[in-house]
């Protein structure tokens, strides 16, 4: 907290550091929010912060390793189109560009700033990846050994 002139007010804290990436707890309460809107998360359950804290912690990794490669060239003029149809969605989900904001707490200009580099960062990962599926070629040994590893958890 920072004390202004007698007032309280409040500061963004950092949930997470991942190599040079920062994780703020705004960034985690809009994937949430983001995250539960679609149904993926439950919002009132206390654990669903700390899930999707994890997995965005999980997603910064690969994008770090992916970052890594220069093998992966992102085609720009895609990244704008999937930025075009993901603000159609949020402001859909939102209601109108002024309640985006209001929900993100900040301009729609920062928003879509944000989502440009997310999908960016997502594009990327899933180039990294879907090469990483190419290159794996399991063995049935493999196999028998992860089935007896995972058979408890493991569907019919």
């Amino acid at each position: 907290m920072v004390f202004l002139f007698g007032a309280v007010e409040r500061v963004d804290g950092v949930a997470a550091i991942v190599e040079k990436e920062v994780v703020l707890n705004s960034d985690v309460q809009q994937q949430l929010y983001l995250m539960s809107s679609q149904g993926l998360v439950d919002i009132k359950d206390p654990k669903a912060p700390s899930l999707v804290l994890e997995e965005m912690i999980k997603q910064l990794v690969l994008y770090d390793l992916a970052s890594k490669d220069t093998n992966f060239v992102v085609d720009v003029g895609i990244i704008e189109e999937n930025l075009v149809f993901e603000m159609k969605k949020r402001v859909e989900l939102a209601g109108s560009v002024s309640e985006l904001e209001k929900v993100f707490g900040e301009p729609v200009s920062m928003v879509r700033a944000k989502l440009r580099k997310e999908i960016e960062k997502n594009m990327r990962v899933e180039l990294f990846t879907s090469s990483l599926y190419q290159t794996t070629n399991p063995s049935l040994l493999d196999v028998r050994l992860f089935y007896k590893e995972f058979e408890d958890s493991l569907s019919f």
